[in-house]
């Protein structure tokens, strides 16, 4: 499924989605590079591996931790922040079970 091109270059596939509330789901073709966002402010750089499963949320939340210019994802709990490009070219879009 090709990923369209709004906002940060991942955009939201419907109109349901975009009113957001909805979680969209990824699983990683190859690692990425990402930054995880502690709770103390500090930013710790790490690669997620291949396979593992990311959640977006279509409506950004308000106490966001995600850094400028990136996107916020949640893996195993974690926030962490990505490049969007590396998640356009990097991950396929798959659906919630």
């Amino acid at each position: 499924m090709a990923l369209g091109q709004l906002g940060h270059g991942i955009a939201p596939v419907n109109a349901e989605e975009a009113a957001g509330g909805m979680e969209i789901r990824y699983r990683l073709k190859v690692p990425i590079k990402a930054i995880l966002d502690k709770q103390d402010g500090e930013e710790v750089f790490v690669k997620i591996p291949a396979g593992a499963l990311l959640v977006r949320f279509a409506q950004p939340q308000e106490a966001s931790t995600t850094l400028f210019g990136m996107i916020g994802v949640h893996w195993e709990g974690r926030h962490y922040s990505v490049y969007p490009n590396e998640l356009a070219l990097k991950a396929e879009r798959v659906q919630a079970a």
